[in-house]
């Protein structure tokens, strides 16, 4: 899960990626902190070979894909 937003500084991202490219035989699950969201979602899911995310926080209870 990632970390609580309000512990990181508002612009700070993450960057996932399935390097091993078998994200379609295993899921990779990202999530939020409890109570926050991704996009508005609790959790986002890695599902394509090779997959990749980017995600920024507003450094108070939100994550954006971008």
């Amino acid at each position: 899960a990632l970390p609580d937003a309000s512990t990181a500084e508002e612009g700070q991202t993450w960057v996932f990626k399935d390097e091993g490219g078998v994200a379609n035989t295993n899921n990779i699950f990202v999530s939020a902190a409890a109570g926050q969201t991704i996009d508005g979602r609790t959790q986002v899911t890695l599902e394509s070979p090779y997959a990749s995310i980017q995600i920024y926080t507003d450094g108070v209870d939100k994550y954006y894909i971008f």
